[in-house]
């Protein structure tokens, strides 16, 4: 059985989605623009901003970032929208 979330009505896999997105910054790794045609997103529990995966297809690298789901990738802030962890 699914792990239940803290005070959720969802399960850890529920809290997943899987988009045809890609980030609009550059790869911090190889400064390349190739990404996968989708991106996993998870919707962490009681946070208002989604947790984005990509895979760079360059250098093979999964770049972690963070999207606020309430804007469109052309209108998310530079602070909103950047890799996590550079």
């Amino acid at each position: 059985m699914a792990n239940k979330s803290n005070e959720g009505d969802y399960t850890d896999e529920e809290q997943i989605s899987v988009q045809r997105v890609h980030p609009a910054f550059l790869c911090p790794n190889c400064n390349g623009r190739n990404w996968d045609e989708t991106t996993t997103f998870q919707t962490p529990y009681k946070s208002r901003l989604w947790r984005g995966k990509t895979l760079c297809k360059t250098c093979k690298e999964p770049v972690l970032w963070l999207i606020d789901p309430d804007r469109t990738i052309e209108f998310q802030t530079p602070k909103m929208h950047r890799p996590i962890g550079y």
